[in-house]
């Protein structure tokens, strides 16, 4: 919560306010991997038939989507703290 603070004290609303939802997504690429891995074994194990390397490849896609767009973050808030200690 202090950081949230130091955010809001610093005038970085926006960011501060999309915080509590990029904490959650490392939390959904995390459930996004477990379903892809189920799929992938049900893929070797030949009890998925055609629809599970499908499901795995839409559950990676999510995984990585989600991911990205917590390093997108991570990298503006980065990006933002640099510009200001500067000014």
């Amino acid at each position: 919560m202090p950081r949230r603070r130091l955010a809001l004290r610093r005038g970085w609303r926006r960011l501060a306010a999309a915080r509590g939802l990029v904490v959650a997504l490392p939390v959904g690429a995390a459930a996004l991997d477990v379903l892809e891995n189920i799929f992938l074994l049900a893929t070797v194990g030949a009890h998925g038939g055609a629809t599970s390397p499908r499901l795995a490849a839409i559950c990676a896609t999510g995984k990585f989507a989600l991911v990205i767009a917590t390093l997108a973050y991570i990298l503006a808030v980065l990006a933002r703290a640099a510009t200001s200690a500067r000014a």
